[in-house]
């Protein structure tokens, strides 16, 4: 029997959106007669993003980015045959990431968050088309693609959208598209700050508790 999955939301616990322990509880019973994921996300945490797109992958999905696949989420993207729906974008940039320690912790850290760009370049390079050099740099640049770019970009199969230039956006936009209350196009100062500060803990938490 078909089944489709919908991810939306933030990637991880504190997000109130979706872990890989919700994808790999809906996959249980699933018999292989076809796999679709709706994604709808501003992203999360890498590894959660990581496992779930691994799980994802062994069954050959399509998938449909219905709204938004940032960060965390577009690795999950590459999971299957990908199409961005009307109006759909896919962003990528480098991992993000903090701790509190000394000086050896942070350098040790910063070196961590190096490595796991490099292997998430990585997933992306595994698409066909994809060349790994400009998709590293533009992992750095921060990347936002409408559906013809992604395709351009190798990073998607199929495309509702229409062309429109590639747009590098401030990561105040993923911000406020995770819930934070906006003026104008700035999200509210506060709001940002509690969301940041959420982030902060849970990092936090996971890299002193080695979750």
């Amino acid at each position: 029997m078909p089944l489709t999955i919908d991810l939306f939301g933030g990637v991880g616990e504190p997000f109130e959106g979706f872990t890989e322990a919700d994808v790999a509880d809906q996959l249980k019973d699933y018999q292989g007669d076809g796999l679709t994921v709706r994604i709808n996300s501003p992203g999360g945490f890498a590894f959660d993003g990581i496992a779930i797109y691994n799980l994802l992958k062994e069954h050959n999905p399509t998938i449909q980015v219905v709204g938004l696949a940032a960060s965390a989420a577009s690795v999950i993207a590459m999971a299957g045959e990908v199409e961005l729906m009307q109006g759909a974008q896919l962003m990528i940039h480098d991992p993000w990431g903090g701790i509190v320690g000394n000086a050896d912790n942070l350098r040790s850290y910063a070196d961590e968050m190096d490595r796991m760009a490099e292997d998430i370049a990585d997933i992306y390079a595994n698409r066909p088309g994809v060349d790994r050099n400009e998709i590293r740099q533009a992992m750095r640049d921060e990347t936002w693609y409408r559906g013809d770019e992604a395709i351009e970009a190798g990073l998607a199969d199929h495309s509702s959208s229409g062309k429109a230039n590639i747009a590098a956006a401030d990561s105040n936009r993923v911000l406020a598209m995770m819930g934070c209350k906006t003026v104008g196009d700035e999200p509210k100062q506060e709001e940002t700050r509690k969301l940041e500060a959420q982030v902060m803990r849970w990092a936090v938490k996971r890299k002193t508790t080695g979750q």
